[in-house]
């Protein structure tokens, strides 16, 4: 028997914001300013200010760790941390 998970512990339903694409010039080809724009705010609509005030600061703290310590401030990826083989170089 299949139960459905208590609403408490289902993610919150997000719709995208309603952008309509630019026109392009014919045979462009990669992304316009336009699109760019377009995409930048889609993102930002996903995220509260505060959430993105947060981060905001949380970046500063770690590039300012990272440049105390000599090391290079890169953002974490889905890759870290480093297998043995990108380790072995």
């Amino acid at each position: 028997m299949v139960h459905d998970p208590p609403p408490h512990r289902t993610a919150p339903h997000r719709t995208a914001p309603a952008i309509a694409p630019a026109p392009s010039a014919a045979g462009s080809r990669g992304l316009t300013a336009g699109d760019a724009a377009r995409i930048a705010a889609a993102i930002d609509a996903e995220l509260a200010a505060s959430t993105r005030a947060m981060y905001a600061s949380a970046w500063r703290h770690r590039h300012t760790c990272c440049r105390e310590r000599g090391i290079a401030a890169r953002p974490a990826t889905r890759s870290y941390p480093p297998s043995r083989r990108q380790l072995a170089g």
